[in-house]
């Protein structure tokens, strides 16, 4: 009964990408499929006509591992996070803020040419966003060290570089992250009033019309009193990390 309370908890976006992470492990996993039919490569949509890997790259977190399980719980974590903050009632915000991530991610992966699986990036960059929305909010990371929001992005990159993992895909996040924030926040209360993340109307009229619909604001698991903008009075949030991506 609690388990089914607590997948009830989860945010309706937060939920299905956890599903699609959870098919794209299991897929791998198993060797259902090849892991290169999940990573997006120009060839695979231009002469395989492989048109789903735009978006199945952005689930491809890894095969079933114990980092896995800690990968997965970044995932909760970090979009579920931002996904509260955003509802009720900026859920077309939120949508948009997806389909604008996805794009910067995509042009600075390309730059870097890291494409293939950008799930690393993506879920870095949600972060940093959710980290600068809510920075006095406490997250208490691997060993028991608390900290505020505001610090985790950094600390997981001095992290990966004491543990030699690859820290591009983590930039890339961070920059796209970043690039939202400027867009977003900083330029529309800037003395240029420049407003380019505006969220377009009909994504507002799409998110109204077929949109999940909420009775409450009272997701679970991520700390009391992010939506409303008050830290925890204790560190609410559990932070984890896997390892990198693996196609097969």
């Amino acid at each position: 009964m609690e388990f089914e309370q607590f997948i009830k908890s989860i945010p309706p976006f937060t939920k299905h990408y956890m599903l699609g992470a959870l098919a794209c492990a299991a897929l791998l996993s198993f060797k259902l499929i090849d892991g290169h039919k999940l990573a997006l490569t120009w060839s695979g949509v231009t002469e395989n006509l492989y048109i789903w890997t735009p978006i199945t790259n952005f689930l491809v977190v890894g095969t079933f591992s114990f980092g896995f399980l800690f990968r997965l719980y970044a995932t909760y974590f970090a979009i579920g996070s931002l996904e509260k903050y955003h509802t009720p009632n900026k859920y077309a915000d939120f949508v948009y803020l997806i389909l604008v991530c996805m794009g910067l991610i995509f042009i600075y992966s390309l730059i870097m040419g890291q494409t293939a699986v950008m799930s690393h990036q993506f879920l870095m960059a949600l972060l940093y966003i959710y980290c600068k929305k809510e920075p006095l909010n406490k997250v208490r990371f691997m060993f028991g060290f608390v900290f505020k929001n505001a610090y985790l992005p950094w600390v997981l990159l001095v992290y990966e570089v004491l543990t030699n993992q690859p820290i591009v895909p983590l930039l890339i996040g961070i920059a796209a992250g970043h690039s939202y924030i400027v867009l977003k926040d900083i330029l529309p209360t800037s003395q240029y009033r420049y407003n380019l993340l505006e969220t377009p109307k009909f994504i507002k009229n799409l998110t109204a019309k077929y949109g999940p619909t909420f009775a409450t604001n009272n997701f679970g698991g991520f700390g009391a009193g992010a939506a409303q903008g008050q830290p925890p009075a204790q560190p609410q949030n559990r932070f984890f990390r896997g390892h990198g991506v693996r196609l097969g």
